[in-house]
């Protein structure tokens, strides 16, 4: 006599009932290790003056340049330094353009003066590295420009992605709304 085989059946919802104390472990852990990070991140990135600042007693440790925060709140202090600014280009008079910067619920624009012919236009994402100078212009020593188009692609692409992703997965799973969870299909041959 043949045995009949059982199909297994893998329930989403039964891997929560088999695990509950293991996966509020698991769960509690990741959420405080994703806070020890932001908090890490926030003492050395955010917080505190930029390294050349010996004054302070407060450092941000893994700072190279300023950040706009510190710039904007006393400009004068940092003219002549090297600083790096990233943000949306808004006007593009002449030979020079205009750079949004946004940081809390404020607003910088800064006028970046390229040393040669850059081609940018309104909307394009960029960062330029470069020196400090009066009025809020920078003379920049390094640009990188991502064009408007290229950076909606990016979101474009993902979206594609996501519609394929969720096309695969429900070929191979259905929704039982009786139980309100994920069942796999099992096709005859």
């Amino acid at each position: 006599m043949e045995k009949k085989r059982k199909e297994k059946v893998f329930i989403i919802g039964d891997y929560n009932k088999r695990n509950p104390k293991n996966r509020a472990i698991i769960t509690v852990s990741l959420l405080l290790i994703l806070f020890l990070l932001c908090a890490y991140h926030q003492t050395n990135y955010e917080c505190g003056a930029p390294p050349h600042d010996p004054a302070s007693p407060v450092r941000a440790y893994h700072r190279e340049y300023p950040s706009v925060k510190n710039m904007v709140s006393d400009y004068s202090k940092y003219i002549g330094e090297t600083a790096s600014i990233s943000g949306e280009v808004v006007g593009v008079p002449s030979t020079t353009f205009q750079l949004l910067e946004r940081y809390d619920d404020k607003n910088a624009i800064f006028t970046v003066l390229p040393d040669s012919n850059v081609d940018v236009d309104i909307g394009d994402k960029v960062e330029v590295l470069g020196s400090l100078g009066p009025d809020y212009q920078i003379s920049a020593e390094k640009i990188i420009v991502l064009k408007r188009w290229k950076y909606e692609f990016t979101f474009i692409r993902s979206l594609i992605a996501l519609i394929l992703l969720v096309f695969i997965f429900l070929r191979n799973w259905k929704f039982d709304f009786k139980l309100k969870l994920f069942r796999k299909k099992f096709y005859q041959k």
